[in-house]
């Protein structure tokens, strides 16, 4: 925002001096990440194979700039079978999948901002 001041003296031969002032208004940290839904399903292929793309975790968070950036975590669940890139969201096929031996997964996911975050589960069928 700009802000321009301007004052003028009353005396006998009255001047006058002015100002601009920019004022640059930063972004606080107050949004907290947030997933769209608290239960997320996933579909793959019984054929998928190590290293095969899942699903990529997605959030919201309402802050500017850094104070938007956020990075993803398993918490708890079936964390071996699969794999995330923290700063991407994306998940991954970790190990040979049998479908006939398991016919699904359930992962806690975790999205921060480094100050606030939410919370949700991931099931892959």
């Amino acid at each position: 925002a700009v802000v321009s001041t301007q004052s003028t003296g009353k005396g006998a031969v009255p001047q006058s001096s002015g100002t601009r002032v920019e004022v640059n208004v930063l972004d606080v940290n107050d949004c907290k990440p947030v997933f769209r839904s608290p239960i997320m399903e996933v579909y793959i292929g019984e054929d998928s194979r190590i290293g095969d793309l899942v699903t990529t975790l997605t959030s919201l968070d309402q802050d500017e700039g850094q104070n938007a950036a956020v990075t993803y975590a398993f918490i708890s669940g079936d964390t071996t079978d699969f794999t995330l890139d923290a700063g991407t969201g994306i998940v991954r096929v970790n190990t040979e999948l049998d479908y006939e031996t398991r016919q699904e997964y359930s992962i806690r996911v975790q999205a921060t901002d480094g100050k606030f975050f939410d919370e949700a589960t991931l099931v892959i069928k």
